[in-house]
Formats: structure tokens, sequence, C-alpha cells
């Protein structure tokens, strides 16, 4: 075999370990953003929410994190126990407000 067969195989070689070198800092990449999602997550207490109409303190019943854009934010359905009626909020306080069906 000569040697320009051997330089051709080096560069096959050279090319297929930088191809997954690339593909490996993409995935590390991904962990690293699923991390942040994962701690976000977890991390995150409910708030202290209560009824409008029988100011009774209401229980989290879900929790849910939403990526809009660069933000993460995570939010919460809440029940009252003595009315059943429930609400969202978002872990900054803000209510959470449905988009209509049309």
């Amino acid at each position: 075999m000569g040697e320009n067969f051997l330089r051709m195989i080096s560069m096959v070689v050279t090319s297929i370990k930088a191809t997954r070198f690339e593909h490996k800092k993409v995935i590390e990449s991904w962990m690293e953003k699923g991390k942040e999602k994962q701690e976000k997550f977890n991390n995150t207490e409910p708030l202290e929410i209560y009824c409008e109409g029988c100011e009774i303190l209401t229980e989290p019943m879900h929790k849910s994190l939403w990526e809009e854009k660069e933000s993460l934010s995570v939010s919460f359905i809440y029940n009252c126990p003595k009315c059943n009626k429930r609400k969202a909020y978002y872990d900054n306080g803000e209510e959470y407000k449905g988009k209509p069906t049309l």
C-alpha cells in the first residue's frame, strides 16, 4: 500500500474524530440545559395563594415548567379545598391567563 493511501485513511479517521467531537459538544450543551431546567423545576416552591371567594389557603395540585424564548418559569395550579375553584399562577406570583379557544 502506498503512502498516499495511508494519508487518505488518516484524513478520513481525523474527519470522523472531529465530527464525533462536535456532536459530543452539542450533546453536552443539551445536557447542561436539561440540568438547568430540572434544577429550576425541583427548587421552585409553591406560593401561598388564598381563594378569592373563601379566603382560605389553596393547595397546590400541579406543577409545570414553562420555557418561553430564553426564560424559564414554573406554574402551579391551586385548588381551594372548600369551593374547589382552581387558579394557576407562575412562580413570580403572576396569574396565568388562558387564551380563549375559538
